[in-house]
């Protein structure tokens, strides 16, 4: 399940960038634009991903908060099993 979502998140940040671009040359990327559904739907896109990668930081930021030791092993490589036990 995990890796389904993260490979969901990379997919939507690929997405997003794809969006992106359509929005902000729509001129001049039209083919993409096209294909993405036109200048509204890709806008509707962006903003739809926009929402579901901030919703997904938040619930990293909030696991981090209700488990502050596991972002310092993540920084320092000590496992968290090891740093219980000290």
């Amino acid at each position: 399940m995990q890796r389904v979502l993260y490979a969901g998140v990379i997919i939507a940040v690929i997405l997003q960038v794809m969006t992106g671009l359509a929005i902000w040359k729509p001129v001049q990327l039209a083919w993409l634009a096209g294909l993405l559904g036109g200048y509204p739907i890709a806008r509707g896109i962006h903003l739809a991903i926009m929402f579901g990668i901030v919703a997904f930081v938040l619930v990293h930021v909030a696991l981090v908060v209700i488990h502050p030791r596991t972002l310092k092993s993540m920084i320092v490589t000590v496992p968290a099993e090891i740093e219980q036990s000290r």
